[in-house]
């Protein structure tokens, strides 16, 4: 992927929404099913579908001349995939830890049920650090712990503000433009994916970490 950037203010361009619209006009009544059970890697499989579903707003912003209007999708799709991969870790940390019995251990708690990357990756770390995980190598992989910073450079307004027009207080989101590398984020993304995959033996360590976690019984 080239790392070109997209333009990213408050204002947005309507060139190509009409081809796409009627690209994607729906003429069947087909339902598609979601919830139930949730399965062993749920953070990280919904990790892996953000991603995917980045990689193709991305494709059609590219492809329909639709980068600027689609950019905060984008942007909000990237971000969440992101998210919860650091939140993956943190889910199987945190139980592994809370079925060990350690009494120092805190499982989590509602406060920690956030969105704030850097907050993320310090707990999730924490988490890793302790003795019964850490023996096995277990660690959040560099991809993500470089491109949280990124991410949040870009979302001056504060985590989850890159959705909207304004902020809380307020004030814009983006009262200037700001260029956001997507081609490049999504290209590393995708490396994430593949390095937290069950199915890489690149990313062994987390592949045991998700291993370990599936092979204990449910609560």
């Amino acid at each position: 992927m080239c790392r070109s950037t997209f333009s990213f203010a408050a204002s947005g361009t309507t060139r190509g929404c009409s081809r796409l619209r009627r690209k994607a006009r729906m003429t069947t009544t087909q339902t598609t099913t979601i919830g139930g059970p949730y399965e062993w890697a749920a953070y990280r499989g919904n990790a892996d579908a953000y991603t995917e579903a980045a990689r193709v707003v991305l494709s059609a912003a590219m492809e329909e001349g639709m980068r600027r209007r689609l950019a905060r999708p984008c942007f909000f799709l990237q971000r969440h995939a992101l998210e919860l991969y650091v939140k993956a870790f943190r889910s199987c940390a945190d139980d592994i830890l809370s079925r060990s019995g350690l009494p120092q251990h805190r499982p989590l708690a509602r406060k920690d049920m956030h969105h704030e990357l850097s907050d993320l990756v310090a707990h999730t770390t924490t988490l890793l650090q302790q003795p019964a995980i850490a023996s096995h190598g277990w660690q959040l992989p560099d991809e993500i712990i470089k491109l949280v910073p990124e991410i949040e450079a870009a979302e001056p307004a504060g985590a989850g503000s890159a959705r909207y027009e304004t902020a809380r207080d307020g004030r814009p989101t983006y009262p200037d433009e700001v260029g956001l590398s997507f081609e490049s984020w999504q290209s590393r993304l995708e490396e994430i994916r593949d390095i937290v995959s069950i199915d890489n033996k690149v990313g062994v360590y987390t592949s045991m970490l998700f291993e370990q976690h599936r092979l204990i019984a449910p609560r």
